[in-house]
């Protein structure tokens, strides 16, 4: 665990600019829970292309402003990944995106922004399937608030995370949760990547091998070109 809270203020005070966005589960037909929750991020969900996440572009420029804001944070925390953790530093940092995309939480794609959790809205237990399984999010708590403890259900550990603390942990691999908020109002961001911008780096390597002329051949074409020639060595026996 990782604590600055110098850094955290800053997410306080930008939590108020933040326009209004329907809860979680008015989003989704299984929830995670009862609470607003938006994701700015740089992703390719669902589609061959990359892009700016429908929330970020939808609350421009405020999201913009929220992101450049709380920089700092993002700059702590990517210099304690660099430490420790630098091999999936450097596979972040690596992603090379078409201008004018940015990382907006460098070297993290992008932040899942969890307000106005209480006694009422706990976060339910999950894994972030469609995050990267090769680096950790970083997670953030901020707010007063009693309770809400990080439970790691394979780990079957329970971490207290005060506000100011900070995370590392992979959520695509680890199902996790939290405790019931005794009190107070608990807000966090998670910082991520998804997997689908490796995917998305995979099909731009293989395009520009192929504008190259280089060979891109896929597993299944891989496949077939093996199938082809065992049947030809069937035939001629």
């Amino acid at each position: 665990m990782l604590g600055r809270k110098v850094l955290v203020d800053t997410l306080v005070e930008t939590d108020p600019i933040l326009p209004p966005t329907p809860t979680h589960h008015e989003r989704k037909a299984d929830p995670r829970g009862i609470f607003p929750i938006r994701h700015y991020a740089t992703w390719a969900d669902s589609s061959l292309e990359i892009f700016y996440s429908k929330d970020y572009r939808d609350q421009l420029p405020i999201s913009k402003t929220w992101i450049e804001r709380n920089q700092p944070l993002w700059e702590y925390l990517s210099d304690r990944l660099k430490v420790i953790y630098p091999e999936a530093y450097n596979k972040l940092t690596n992603i090379v995106l078409p201008e004018p995309l940015q990382l907006l939480c460098e070297p993290w794609a992008g932040v899942a922004i969890n307000q106005q959790m209480t006694s009422d809205s706990t976060l339910q237990a999950h894994q972030d399937w469609k995050d990267c399984k090769s680096a950790p999010n970083a997670v953030v708590p901020y707010g007063n608030y009693e309770g809400g403890d990080l439970v790691l259900w394979q780990a079957k550990c329970i971490i207290e995370l005060l506000p100011g603390d900070a995370l590392l942990f992979m959520g695509s691999l680890i199902c996790h949760s939290n405790n019931k908020i005794t009190g107070g109002i608990r807000n966090s961001v998670n910082l991520f990547t998804h997997k689908s911008n490796m995917d998305w780096v995979k099909r731009d390597l293989s395009t520009r091998a192929k504008r190259r002329g280089g060979i891109a051949v896929s597993k299944e074409k891989d496949k077939d070109i093996g199938k082809q020639a065992r049947n030809k060595r069937v035939r001629r026996k």
